[in-house]
């Protein structure tokens, strides 16, 4: 069982949409994950409206994969799921790492950092399908290495 934790901001959008496609593509594959996810800034943020990103819920319609997390509601992260996790998959290193870095300064794990800016801030990135391509790379490499 390879454990998975992503990082965004809010734990609203762009993780909790890499977590969602994380489960599908490793049972597609046929490996043994578990997911969990969180956010870095306050949370609850007042502009979020419900637990998951509209965009984020389309996104997975338009692609046919029912969410298992869709009803739980953003969460901070969280040392302990942090430090248990194989791997750590921050959403988008150059606005995260720092921030990450200072929050758990004693964390030696294995860090991943992907380029998927929030829509607010770069509308031209297409960041729901750069997130799809980083979670199938990421379970195929997992895939290749089990």
């Amino acid at each position: 069982m390879v454990k998975l934790y992503f990082v965004c901001m809010g734990n609203y959008y762009r993780s909790r949409l890499a977590e969602e496609l994380a489960l599908y593509y490793a049972a597609q594959q046929g490996i043994a994950v578990q997911v969990d996810s969180g956010g870095l800034s306050k949370i609850p943020n007042l502009a979020n409206v419900g637990p998951i990103a509209h965009e984020t819920l389309l996104y997975l319609e338009q692609k046919n994969i029912q969410p298992q997390g869709a009803t739980r509601m953003p969460k901070k992260c969280d040392w302990l799921a942090i430090k248990n996790a194989d791997i750590v998959v921050l959403t988008d290193a150059d606005e995260q790492l720092e921030r990450f870095k200072q929050a758990f300064p004693e964390y030696t794990g294995q860090l991943i950092g992907w380029q998927a800016r929030d829509k607010q801030y770069d509308p031209w990135l297409n960041t729901l399908e750069l997130i799809d391509l980083k979670s199938q790379e990421l379970i195929k490499q997992l895939a290749d290495t089990l």
